[in-house]
């Protein structure tokens, strides 16, 4: 995967260290601007990656196929909690 170097500059800007956590959150205490920037260049990041995903027809097939399985999963957990509670009341 190649990335332009506008785009490094994005990535680079958004990457925070995990001890840079700390002194983010105590600089958005003092500025909330600090708080909300980071959290645009966040998203900004995001939008991106899921924009490559859907130009790949292989990355799109695989991720559309793997939100069905959880879509499936949670399905099977609800209706497994509503027939316990459905036997609970029964009792």
């Amino acid at each position: 995967m190649l990335i332009n170097s506008d785009n490094n500059e994005d990535i680079l800007e958004t990457v925070t260290p995990y001890s840079d956590e700390n002194n983010l959150f105590e600089k958005s205490k003092a500025d909330v601007s600090v708080l909300l920037s980071h959290l645009y260049m966040l998203l900004k990041r995001t939008r991106k990656l899921v924009n490559l995903i859907h130009r790949s027809s292989v990355l799109d097939r695989y991720v559309k196929g793997q939100i069905k399985i959880k879509l499936q999963e949670i399905k099977n957990r609800y209706h497994l909690f509503n027939n316990r509670n459905t036997n609970i009341s029964k009792i």
